[in-house]
């Protein structure tokens, strides 16, 4: 190889490798230009504080900030659930949803309040359901209903009877839709509170 042919294959080389450089820092600098999520971005009611301290690094999570309770005007239709749906893994019957919106929330784990309109156990039908209809009775669509299947229904206990009618409870389980109807399926008496 002659002396002409090294030295253009090294400025080549060098070229080459010149462009790689300018295209990992352009990449690299842009990429750390663009604003990342704070920690606390995902965590709609918690504060945490992941700044390191002098010596070791410390994770707080503070307590949400007070909410606004729930305020009734008369009936439970004039319920105003202050912020978000009481919905996800743990919902609570602390912020309930009304019982008219339960629709809105096919497939959602929630919990919901309202007044019985309606309870009925029938031990005859497959299955042995009880159902308690919220806001209407059958067949008025306009109404949630909430079964317990009779492999459940001794878990209960005394807390299943028509006594219930045109009480206030709360109910908590994941909402389907059947024939354009919200239900609610329970399966533990925790899911079922008398307010």
């Amino acid at each position: 190889m002659t002396n002409n042919t090294i030295i253009k294959k090294t400025w080549t080389l060098i070229a080459i490798i010149g462009v790689f450089v300018a295209v990992c820092v352009y990449i690299f600098t842009s990429t750390n230009n663009k604003p990342r999520p704070s920690p606390t971005a995902f965590y709609d009611d918690a504060s945490i504080d992941v700044s390191p301290p002098a010596s070791r690094l410390e994770i707080s999570v503070q307590p949400p900030t007070a909410q606004v309770p729930m305020q009734a005007t008369g009936e439970v239709d004039d319920y105003q659930v202050p912020g978000r749906a009481a919905i996800g893994l743990n919902p609570s019957c602390d912020s309930p949803t009304k019982w008219s919106l339960a629709k809105d929330y096919e497939d959602q784990r929630i919990a919901v309040i309202g007044n019985v309109a309606e309870y009925a156990y029938l031990p005859d039908i497959k299955g042995g359901p009880t159902w308690i209809n919220i806001g209407a009775k059958y067949p008025v669509r306009d109404r949630l209903s909430i079964v317990i299947w009779a492999d459940d229904r001794d878990k209960f206990g005394r807390a299943l009877s028509s006594n219930l009618v045109d009480s206030q409870i709360c109910a908590i389980g994941t909402v389907k839709l059947q024939d354009g109807t919200p239900e609610i399926t329970l399966e533990s008496p925790r899911e079922l509170v008398l307010m």
